[in-house]
């Protein structure tokens, strides 16, 4: 048992050092199914005026694989098999939940990304159509997520005025969640309006 421990460690030390000395691939061109409709905003959004838009950033520290060791040891967007398997091997979650350690402090908006990161995993190319038009079923559903029911608009909005930065490549869904979370929180009536981010 202790081989296998030894060997999943350096197998996860070596896939973390090789992801951390490795230079960052340039940028590719989206393909042309990609690519950004003409009615898309070419700005990032800008929030209203009076809003805190340094203060109020979402991002986790962890992957999908969740918070844990595995979370330590991996960077949130390299191989998640291998932080899910350190974490499972050593058993360690529920420690770190319980002691608020391990990047497992959660807030409120934490619970309701997890619920966002399933649907946006499963609606994905729905989703990125829809905050593309600024309107659709799959932002009605994040809204109401998000506990932002009466202004399901104004949301389809700002995500739409965001658009480049919420799909900036192609990044995994929990980046998408905390990119979606972020632009509400900047804004000042939707941070306030959207009682589930509170």
């Amino acid at each position: 048992m202790k081989t296998l421990i030894t060997l999943i460690l350096s197998l996860v030390a070596t896939t973390a050092m090789a992801q951390a000395t490795k230079k960052a691939p340039a940028k590719k061109a989206a393909p042309a199914a990609q690519t950004v409709p003409a009615d898309a905003p070419s700005q990032p959004y800008q929030p209203a005026q009076g809003t805190r838009a340094g203060n109020n950033k979402f991002a986790r520290n962890y992957g999908l694989a969740g918070c844990g060791l595995g979370s330590v040891i991996i960077d949130k967007r390299g191989a998640q098999i291998f932080a899910s398997t350190t974490n499972g091997t050593f058993s360690n979650q529920m420690t770190g939940i319980s002691a608020g350690s391990l990047n497992c402090i959660d807030s409120a908006s934490s619970e309701v990304a997890g619920r966002m990161d399933q649907f946006i995993l499963v609606n994905k190319d729905q989703l990125q159509g829809d905050i593309a038009k600024g309107s659709g079923e799959t932002i009605e559903v994040l809204a109401d997520v998000m506990g932002c029911q009466g202004n399901k608009a104004a949301v389809g909005a700002a995500l739409k005025n965001n658009y480049n930065t919420i799909f900036d490549s192609n990044v995994p869904a929990n980046e998408i969640t905390d990119s979606i979370i972020s632009t509400i929180k900047v804004d000042g009536n939707l941070s306030s309006q959207c009682k589930k981010l509170s």
